[in-house]
């Protein structure tokens, strides 16, 4: 066997990605790099460079496999729907808010009615107290009581 080619378990390991993830990568990118040595798939060193330099350039398309576009799929279902239920909920708070709002104008409404209630309290209580004084005396100076007029 040539010193050159490693199996493709061994490349997974030096490579730090699963095997499935490698095989997925045979007839892309490492296709210039693939041995059928006897039946069996080999691949160069230098694959393992030009895995790792894509890695490290970021140039490597993912590969997203059914499974996984499903998965996205249903994940971006799920952030639909949310959405729609945070716009639901935007919409119920916002009444909330309004609610609040007529509350708080009908409160200070009936602090107005009620300090002009506690006006006319006043007053009456004023008229009342006024009605139920005696009468005092008309006051007469000195000489009046002197020299005045009795009364028989």
């Amino acid at each position: 066997m040539d010193a050159d080619l490693i199996t493709i378990s061994e490349f997974s390991k030096r490579a730090g990605l699963s095997r499935q993830a490698i095989y997925k990568k045979l007839d892309t990118s490492l296709l210039q790099y693939v041995v059928n040595v006897d039946g069996q798939k080999m691949i160069k060193r230098q694959g393992l460079q030009a895995v790792h330099r894509k890695a490290s350039t970021g140039s490597v398309k993912s590969d997203i496999t059914k499974t996984d576009g499903l998965y996205i799929d249903s994940l971006l279902d799920t952030i639909t729907i949310l959405k729609e239920q945070l716009h639901v909920k935007d919409g119920q708070i916002q009444g909330i808010n309004n609610q609040i709002s007529e509350k708080d104008s009908q409160l200070s409404n009936k602090d107005e009615q009620i300090q002009g209630l506690q006006r006319l309290l006043d007053q009456q209580q004023r008229l009342q107290a006024a009605q139920h004084a005696p009468a005092l005396p008309a006051q007469s100076g000195i000489w009046s009581r002197l020299f005045g007029k009795k009364d028989k």
